[in-house]
């Protein structure tokens, strides 16, 4: 059986909770977003995510205009 992956790269401000991202070439679903805009710094978007083969959750943050696959 032929399983086909359809990726794209979206914005980090249009992620949403529950979505998988890949990242490192690993996938990692989205625990929670934070899009952050602290005083008169750049916006950044902080994802708390888990690793879909081993569970571990970490946090990591991106710049605004950054995007993932």
């Amino acid at each position: 059986i032929n399983r086909f992956e359809e990726v794209m790269a979206l914005n980090l401000t249009s992620i949403r909770r529950g979505m998988v991202v890949k990242l490192e070439g690993q996938n990692f679903q989205v625990i929670d977003v934070e899009h952050r805009t602290p005083g008169n710094l750049r916006a950044f978007v902080q994802l708390k995510l888990k690793n879909m083969s081993n569970g571990s959750q970490f946090i990591k943050r991106f710049s605004a205009d950054e995007q993932l696959e």
